[in-house]
């Protein structure tokens, strides 16, 4: 699988990570640019909803590095207060429905789904996953960043999900070379 792209997910208010993850403000930075190249290297395409919070700054960074593409999507009839992030991507594509349209069928469009931190919106993309191997027998990857959140889901919450832990670029790299392997 040579054309891997990659779901980006997290939440938006950024301190989420510092106030509930294991990286300080002073790492992070650093921490974001080596998780971005191996994004760089491994992901052809990457899919976030285009707004001021994790996603959005770990696609800036793939950029940077190499990254290739870049999408943003929205619901359908767009959201103007989202206008000023669309910059940051290489296409805009609107998905027909509403917020819970994008939230739950969002990860249909790519092969995996990589994580930098929880908040309730974040949960509803990954518990959503378990329909699409129920209903469509579409297993989504999910990798979750472990440094970036305080603790794992659940266990009744995993067993039901394609769900890893990583906690650092390295590890990453790892799981990527293993997708594209399949």
């Amino acid at each position: 699988m040579n054309n891997l792209s990659a779901l980006l997910i997290g939440p938006t208010d950024k301190t989420k990570i510092f106030r509930h993850g294991k990286i300080s403000k002073d790492e992070y930075s650093d921490y974001r640019d080596k998780i971005a190249s191996v994004l760089a290297e491994h992901i052809s395409n990457l899919g976030i909803i285009p707004d001021e919070g994790m996603p959005l700054d770990f696609a800036k960074s793939y950029k940077n590095f190499g990254g290739k593409k870049v999408v943003g999507y929205i619901p359908k009839g767009g959201c103007e207060s989202l206008n000023c992030f669309y910059k940051f991507c290489d296409n805009i594509e609107e998905i027909d429905g509403g917020w819970t349209v994008l939230n739950t069928c969002l990860s249909l469009k790519h092969n995996i789904m990589i994580g930098f931190g929880l908040s309730p919106g974040t949960i509803v993309e990954i518990a959503y996953t378990k329909y699409h191997n129920k209903y469509l027998n579409r297993r989504i990857p999910i990798f979750l960043d472990r440094n970036l959140i305080e603790s794992r889901l659940n266990p009744e919450i995993e067993e039901e999900l394609a769900l890893s832990y990583f906690s650092s670029s390295e590890e990453l790299g790892k799981l990527l070379q293993e997708i594209k392997k399949k």
